[in-house]
């Protein structure tokens, strides 16, 4: 009897340990993949990287004009400008942004606000700073991931095939303001007045 009763307590011990292990490797499992998917959110909320290349945008501006952003041989260098309306630290890039599309602004360095936010928001935001840079109200999901828009304010210099060549995320310091202003004055033998 007693040798019936350990026999019994033992095969049930086993099952439970053999329930453990299942639970065990089941949940190793699960570990794994919410490790992928969170890793898959850290880069989402990434600002743009050095030798990322941008795929191309058609649209329209804020204001309803045409507005294509396309990559080539023949394509001018790019500062792209993210922001949004609801941002407190994009505003305090916003100054420093105009002052550089009016100093800078040619045929060979085009400027391109990108506002995640509805156009109606952007004008709005345009308008009460002043923006004078073409600007983009950016809603598609797909576009903000491509172009890293989770992070803002970015101030980004792209080459003609839409390869970053530098990026400086976040509100621009002093020593910061004086690299854009060397790397985009570097583009420009003289500086020139934007266009309207």
């Amino acid at each position: 009897m007693a040798t019936s009763r350990t026999s019994w307590w033992t095969i049930a011990f086993l099952l439970v340990m053999a329930a453990m292990a299942v639970e065990i490797a089941l949940l190793i499992n699960e570990n794994r993949n919410l490790r992928a998917q969170l890793d898959g959110l850290t880069d989402m909320f990434q600002p743009l990287a050095a030798d990322q290349r941008l795929p191309t945008i058609s649209g329209e501006d804020i204001y309803g004009k045409p507005l294509s952003i396309r990559y080539g041989p023949d394509s001018p260098t790019t500062v792209l400008l993210w922001f949004s309306p609801s941002c407190d630290a994009c505003e305090g890039n916003l100054a420093f942004w105009n002052d550089l599309y009016d100093q800078y602004a040619s045929e060979q360095l085009r400027f391109v606000g990108m506002c995640a936010g509805m156009i109606d928001e952007a004008q709005t935001f345009a308008e009460a700073h002043a923006m004078s840079f073409p600007i983009l109200s950016v809603t598609d999901n797909r576009l903000i991931d491509a172009y890293r828009g989770h992070v803002l304010p970015q101030t980004v210099l792209l080459s003609s095939d839409g390869t970053v060549i530098r990026v400086w995320p976040g509100m621009l310091e002093e020593d910061m303001i004086s690299e854009v202003y060397d790397a985009v004055g570097s583009l420009s033998a003289t500086p020139t007045a934007a266009s309207p």
